[in-house]
Formats: C-alpha cells, sequence, structure tokens
C-alpha cells in the first residue's frame, strides 16, 4: 500500500543512510534535503503505513526536534514495535488515530513514554482490553488531552485511570460499546472538565461523579440513560450534564481523500445529468409520437 507525508513550518528531510524517495515517489521529498536540523518540521503527518514502513521511518526520524506527530489511517498498522515511537524527545501530540492497533503488548505502549506529551489520540483504532494501558498511562503525567473514542468494547479494570493523569482535562471516550462503569473508574482524574460518553449502552453513571464540581461537563447524548434519570442527574448532581449531541470534535473527523471524493462527486453528477438526458430523451420520444398519431387521426 502506498503511502504519504505532509511536514510543515520549514520543511527538511534528513539524509541518514534511508532515501526518502523510496518511500515517497513522485513527491519530490528527494528535493528537499537539509543538513540543518534546526530547519526540520515541527509537524509530521503520515497515512497509509505497515509495521515495516513505521519501523524504518523511526529510524530515520529519529532525535528530530518534531512537535506533533500524526500516524493516521493505515489499517495495515496492528501493532507498534518497541522502539519505534520512543526517540521523539521534544513530541508533546501524538495521533494514532484510524489504525488498526490493539495493544496486545506492554512494549508497545512504549511509543508514549514521553515526558512532555500533552495530547494523545488512539481514537478509531481496535482497542478492546485496556489494562496494559492503564499501565502505560503512569508514564504520562503531563497529558492533558486523551481521545479513546471509537474503540470496541473498552474495559478499564478495577481501577480504572492511574493518578499519575491527575492532570489530564479532556477524555473522549464516545462510541465504544461501554455497558458499565466501576464507580471509581474516574477517581484519579482530579481536574478533568470534559468527558464524553456518547453513543454508549450506559444506563447509570458512577454515583461518585455525580458529586465532582461543576467545572466537569459530561456529554451523555444517544446513552441508554432514561429521561427521568436524566431529570434527576441535572437536578441532583453538582457537575453539568448534557444529553444534546455536542459539536464533533476534529479528532473525530473521518479520513477523506480529497481527490477521490471530488471524483465521486463528479461521477455521481454524472450519472445524474445522464439519467436526466435519458428521461428528456424519452419524454421527447412520447411527444413525438402522439404528435405523429395525431397528424394521422386528423387525416382521416
Amino acid at each position: 500500500m502506498a503511502f504519504s507525508v505532509c511536514c510543515v513550518d520549514d520543511v527538511g528531510i534528513f539524509t541518514s543512510g534511508i532515501n526518502p524517495s523510496n518511500f515517497f515517489p513522485g513527491t519530490g521529498i528527494q528535493q528537499r534535503y537539509s543538513n540543518d536540523e534546526t530547519k526540520f518540521s515541527k509537524l509530521a503527518i503520515f497515512q497509509g503505513l505497515n509495521i515495516a514502513n513505521l519501523n524504518e521511518l523511526a529510524q530515520f526520524l529519529s532525535n528530530k526536534n518534531i512537535e506533533t506527530l500524526k500516524i493516521i489511517g493505515s489499517p495495515q498498522l496492528n501493532s507498534i514495535g518497541q522502539s519505534a515511537l520512543s526517540h521523539y524527545r521534544s513530541l508533546q501530540t501524538l495521533d494514532l488515530s484510524y489504525n488498526s492497533i490493539t495493544f496486545q503488548s506492554q512494549t508497545e505502549t512504549y511509543s508514549f513514554y514521553h515526558t512532555n506529551l500533552i495530547e494523545l489520540n488512539l481514537s478509531h483504532n481496535k482497542i478492546g482490553t485496556t489494562d496494559i494501558l492503564m499501565k502505560a498511562f503512569e508514564q504520562t503525567r503531563n497529558l492533558r488531552s486523551l481521545y479513546l473514542n471509537n474503540n470496541r468494547n473498552l474495559n478499564f479494570g478495577l481501577n480504572g485511570f492511574p493518578a499519575s493523569l491527575g492532570r489530564l482535562e479532556f477524555l473522549d471516550l464516545s462510541y465504544c460499546h461501554i455497558w458499565s462503569l466501576n464507580d471509581n473508574v474516574f477517581n484519579h482524574l482530579v481536574n478533568l472538565k470534559n468527558l464524553h460518553l456518547e453513543g454508549n449502552a450506559l444506563s447509570v453513571i458512577p454515583k461518585s461523579l455525580c458529586i465532582r464540581p461543576s467545572t466537569l461537563q459530561i456529554y451523555l447524548a444517544k446513552t441508554h440513560i432514561e429521561k427521568s434519570h436524566q431529570k434527576y442527574l441535572q437536578e441532583n448532581c453538582t457537575i453539568k450534564t448534557s444529553f444534546e449531541l455536542s459539536m464533533p470534535s476534529e479528532k473525530s473527523f473521518r479520513i477523506v481523500d480529497d481527490d477521490r471524493w471530488n471524483l465521486s462527486v463528479w461521477f455521481y453528477l454524472l450519472i445524474l445529468s445522464s439519467i436526466l438526458n435519458i428521461g428528456l430523451f424519452f419524454y421527447a420520444l412520447f411527444v413525438a409520437k402522439k404528435k405523429i398519431f395525431e397528424e394521422k387521426l386528423n387525416c382521416f
């Protein structure tokens, strides 16, 4: 599968025995070599990778001053090597969304053992059990935003999120097939301000959430919470609850190939115009036949 790359902010690609043009044919990257590390982009985006691509690129881009790294839209990427992403010393935002990652091994989570990491996006993967993740989060003490939405059957274990996530302010668990939550699952998230639980099969929320500070907003649209209980929560809980659909986060947008989308639009427009033209043709044929028939009648 071919994959693409995008870098911004004074783009520079550095040679280290690997030719980037082998990865990105036709992109012109081979014309953008630089030996000046101060010019290397702070944002790098990769799409359509597999495990082999990721490991080789990790060596190529290691120890560069990347602050935001996005490895997205890679359905063949189901695991991450132990050292694949562990060399980005300045990394603050890591986006691994729209892949097929499952996190079956603790070594895979080394990819986000970064002291400067403040945002982690693991949405739209195939993560089920989160015991391994909970252990890994003990190393992400500065994390502010965490996206786990659109994963399957998440299980948070007995102890829930660890105390190391005490600075977390935003947590998205929407559309994760969650049926129930332990009462203490969010106890350590003392600074949480936004909790998204939309689209889950919850009929109640943990009692411990109800007595949290009013600075916490919980989004509960499209859950199984009955209207009577919704009213109870809104009248008796100190938190703010919302049962309306929130504006979709840009983190949850589907990855769409613009060229393919435009091609699809033109294709459907072409079909529509063809249908209209065919309809007009048969209508004109019907009118013509009717006129000929009327003229024949007049002859008699």
